[in-house]
């Protein structure tokens, strides 16, 4: 029943562009996927919650929906005939009742993917059509929801994250399901032994020639003009494009020095932990 692999990161880490190589992996020498051809499942889907339950989400109270969501996983593992993979931007938490949210019976393993706080701040701020002071804000919020609409249902139920370092330690801290991270930047700067480990992981193939050609099929180049030229499914209309610029350090030019101390005096401890500070 152990079926579920998730996928998870604070959201602007990294997720799709791993989610696209793994898409790539899995294809062999078959032709590279497109950014349009992802694996569809999101642990917050408010269609696979309600398809599963049989009661819609929007008639239950939040302490419900966190109380039925280990059973959507378990039903999900259940009726799955292969491996899951989905991604996954709550962080790892539990219901009322002490139960893990992402079900320890359904899960197989989990991927975390971290990326430096700065440059999630740069990133977030077009990908929510915010000010980057309020990017700040949401990054450091302890109590903060995403895609929590009040005027509105969403595609996605609300996602709890917490502030960065809530969602990385929850994740990295937690022992009921098998887990291995992968620091972005790392993978940017030499993508083959970090998405080898992973595939790994997951059970896919790691063999030299099958890493080499998802990672060259993956480029963020090769997203970003597909993107540009058919669109992307999963962005969020009315925004910056979602393939932005796909590199690091890039708050060291663009982030206000004020921002810059906000962030690192909020997550010193967490980015030490993660191997940031002695990068900065």
């Amino acid at each position: 029943m152990k079926r579920i692999f998730w996928l998870a990161s604070y959201p602007r880490s990294g997720n799709t562009w791993f989610r696209l190589f793994l898409a790539n992996l899995k294809r062999g020498e078959n032709a590279a996927a497109s950014v349009n051809e992802l694996e569809p499942f999101n642990a917050a889907s408010r269609f696979l919650f309600d398809r599963h339950v049989g009661t819609p989400a929007s008639e239950l109270t939040a302490r419900e929906i966190d109380r039925l969501r280990p059973r959507v996983y378990e039903r999900m593992a259940g009726l799955a005939e292969e491996p899951l993979f989905i991604k996954a931007h709550d962080k790892f938490r539990r219901t009322d009742s002490g139960e893990p949210i992402f079900s320890p019976n359904a899960s197989a393993g989990a991927v975390y993917i971290v990326r430096h706080p700065a440059d999630v701040a740069l990133s977030l701020a077009p990908y929510l059509d915010v000010e980057i002071e309020r990017a700040v804000e949401i990054l450091n919020d302890p109590d903060y929801r995403f895609g929590d609409e009040r005027d509105r249902l969403t595609i996605h139920l609300p996602e709890s994250l917490g502030s960065w370092s809530d969602h990385a330690r929850s994740w990295l801290d937690q022992t009921a399901i098998p887990l291995r991270m992968i620091r972005y930047e790392d993978a940017l700067a030499d993508p083959a032994p970090a998405f080898r480990e992973a595939a790994r992981f997951l059970g896919l193939p790691a063999d030299d020639d099958s890493i080499r050609r998802a990672v060259e099929r993956s480029d963020f180049k090769i997203a970003k003009r597909q993107e540009e030229t058919g669109g992307f499914i999963e962005h969020r209309k009315g925004v910056a494009p979602f393939f932005r610029k796909g590199r690091s350090g890039g708050w060291r030019d663009e982030l206000p020095e004020p921002l810059v101390r906000e962030i690192f005096d909020a997550h010193a401890e967490t980015m030490r932990r993660l191997g940031y500070l002695e990068e900065a």
